[in-house]
């Protein structure tokens, strides 16, 4: 589905870059924390974090070049930065993900 199918697109992209900037400032503040103590494997769950924060902004600010705009997707990538970056930055983008998919049914 690209972005012109959403009647909502724009506040599927809302919800979903706010959680994505959730993610990148809690994972960036965490690995900050994590150098301090040593921690290097905190320090790649954070990168990690980042990294999937960073491809759901791509995929919102830029829909269907680099990623395409699904809701799947969208469920996809709030699970793994639940996980790796930031809980609340993840539950936003699994609620932006929900709101796509129900814009589709």
């Amino acid at each position: 589905m690209a972005k012109k199918d959403y009647k909502n697109y724009k506040l599927i992209s809302f919800i979903c870059v706010i959680g994505a900037l959730v993610g990148v400032v809690f994972a960036i503040m965490d690995m900050i924390n994590g150098v301090q103590a040593a921690n290097i494997e905190g320090i790649l769950y954070r990168l990690l974090g980042i990294v999937f924060s960073i491809v759901v902004l791509f995929q919102c600010l830029k829909p269907d070049d680099p990623i395409p705009y699904h809701w799947f997707l969208f469920i996809i990538f709030g699970i793994l930065i639940a996980i790796f970056a930031n809980l609340v930055g993840g539950i936003v983008v699994i609620i932006g993900g929900l709101v796509a998919l129900i814009d589709v049914l």
